[in-house]
């Protein structure tokens, strides 16, 4: 049973679980992020085209921190997309339904992708942000690779 005393669970419950998850799981997954972003935008062959490859020339010129490079707005996004979607799921899907029927497949699928498509659309400019970290569009010119 939930927080609220039904089925379900209390929005305090859903933001903050969701908001642990999506916090493990990108700082977990960022350096695969790293690499995919900067093999996306590799123009010199530099990494060859190889993961691995990317990951050792990134420690070796930048450090082992260059793999979490972006993690604060990756976090930003990350935790509030999720933490809404979460929120925004129930009242929505509750919405699609009638009172005292339960929802089916359709309308949960439904409302999950609506509640999905609404949080990232107010969070998505900070991909744009985590990109360019991830790229060195940011800090002094003399360290940004040239785009």
């Amino acid at each position: 049973m939930g927080a609220d005393g039904g089925g379900g669970s209390s929005a305090f419950a859903r933001f903050v679980g969701s908001s642990a998850a999506a916090l493990v799981a990108e700082t977990a997954t960022l350096p695969t992020d790293v690499a995919k972003t900067r093999l996306q935008t590799d123009t010199s062959g530099k990494y060859g085209g190889s993961l691995v490859k990317c990951w050792r020339s990134t420690v070796a010129e930048e450090g082992l921190g260059a793999l979490w490079k972006g993690l604060q707005p990756a976090l930003i996004r990350q935790v509030c997309y999720s933490s809404l979607a979460m929120v925004l799921f129930e009242p929505i899907r509750d919405l699609m339904v009638r009172k005292g029927e339960e929802p089916n497949f359709a309308q949960r699928l439904l409302a999950g992708g609506t509640a999905g498509s609404l949080a990232i659309s107010v969070f998505n400019p900070t991909e744009v942000i985590k990109v360019c970290r991830q790229n060195d569009w940011f800090g002094p010119q003399r360290r940004r690779r040239s785009y």
